[in-house]
């Protein structure tokens, strides 16, 4: 059973928010089974990271006793889980802004454009830090171009853009091939 408790009827330092709710906690149960597993797993760590030792035997006892309010100090550091929408949404801009460069780089009139247009410039780290985080997963792991981003704060475009690149990557789409851009689409995709 879950159950789900008004935040401020209860300080409870490790109790889990529930996924796009601030106000209200979240209680996780365990079965038995789940339990043991976490604890055989602090068992090793206590064994093999003996720095941290005293955090996971604090670990190993919340488990042994069942002491449910505490499970939260389990999950500590562990992030929300990013929708999957929002990681396409990631992918599909990053190809874009790939596809826009290379179109560029191989067009012969360049008019009216210039590299820094069809520069990737990231998300917002305040209003759209899960596709930010997961953007520099990607640029970190190589899963991008090198020019992809390349110029920007570490991706951080400090400033809202996502409704800039839905209503690009609906114009982007809506070319007569999205893989070969002709001057006119990236005119056309960058609203220029």
């Amino acid at each position: 059973m879950t159950l789900y408790i008004p935040r401020k009827l209860i300080p409870c330092r490790w109790a889990l928010r529930e996924p796009g709710r601030r106000d209200t906690l979240l209680f996780v149960t365990l079965t038995k089974p789940e339990r043991l597993n976490l604890l055989n797993q602090y068992r090793i760590l206590e064994k093999v990271d003996r720095e941290n030792a005293p955090q996971y035997q604090r670990l190993q006892e919340i488990l042994t006793n069942g002491y449910s309010r505490e499970y939260g100090e389990l999950y500590e550091g562990i992030d929300d889980e990013i929708p999957l929408a929002d990681c396409e949404e990631v992918c599909a801009v990053v190809t874009m802004y790939h596809l826009l460069h290379h179109s560029y780089e191989n067009s012969r009139d360049k008019s009216g454009l210039t590299p820094a247009d069809v520069e990737f410039s990231g998300f917002d780290g305040n209003a759209e830090a899960d596709h930010l985080a997961y953007a520099r997963f990607l640029k970190e792991r190589d899963q991008w171009e090198e020019h992809v981003g390349a110029g920007t704060d570490e991706l951080n475009s400090h400033c809202s853009r996502l409704p800039m690149y839905r209503a690009m990557l609906i114009r982007w789409k809506d070319s007569e091939d999205p893989y070969d851009l002709s001057r006119e689409d990236i005119l056309r995709i960058l609203d220029l």
